[in-house]
């Protein structure tokens, strides 16, 4: 847009926090480190996998790590829970893992 750079914002993204992880798999907050052992943590939005398939590319973004999360999210997430935005945010992770013929849901 030809505008010159915001220090502030350039600060800010120079400062990010790496995104917090756990056995490999990308957590949906840092402060819930057993997203994935306990299943009141199963339900609802999985917004982990929104970090990849909502936002533009970062860089700080492991795509093994991120594949692993999403895989985990398919395999034992309470899809009775989901609505709306939730399929066409897995549909879109899915599709920037190469996962193209990916099936959302049994």
């Amino acid at each position: 847009m030809g505008l010159k750079p915001n220090k502030k914002w350039q600060k800010v993204l120079d400062n990010r926090a790496p995104l917090p992880v756990k056995d490999g798999l990308y957590l949906p907050d840092a402060h819930t480190p057993n997203a994935y052992t306990d299943s009141k943590y199963r339900r609802d939005h999985p917004i982990v996998a929104g970090a990849f398939g909502l936002l533009p590319d970062s860089g700080l973004i492991d795509t093994t790590m991120m594949r692993n999360t999403f895989n985990e999210v398919m395999r034992k997430w309470d899809w009775s829970s989901t609505w709306g935005w939730d399929y066409p945010m897995l549909a879109m992770t899915a599709a920037r893992l190469g996962e193209l013929k990916r099936r959302l849901m049994r």
